[in-house]
């Protein structure tokens, strides 16, 4: 062997454990959190303030008395939000083919 191939694979094991190690981690705290459905991931960067759609969507979803098609409420809050942008901007639905 040569002289620094030792201490080289030492690092990417080393690495390699820390990945591995975050990935089990990471999985776990997720798995934790879909256990609380009252907890939801922010994203870094985001406020509590950017997932108020989503958590009425939820709260509707789960407590409404009625059946709700869940695709049109989302599809109708992104039109409301862009329609009061300017008088060119519009939210073309997605093809359904």
């Amino acid at each position: 062997m040569q002289k620094g191939t030792g201490r080289n694979i030492f690092v990417a094991a080393t690495y390699a454990a820390t990945l591995m190690l975050g990935l089990i981690l990471g999985q776990n705290y997720v798995d934790q959190q879909n256990n609380n459905p009252g907890v939801s991931l922010v994203p870094i960067g985001l406020s509590d303030n950017s997932y108020k759609i989503q958590q009425v969507l939820d709260l509707l979803s789960n407590s409404y008395v009625d059946s709700l098609d869940l695709d049109s409420l989302q599809n109708g809050a992104i039109n409301h939000i862009i329609s009061h942008l300017d008088p060119y901007s519009s939210y073309l639905l997605p093809n359904e083919n």
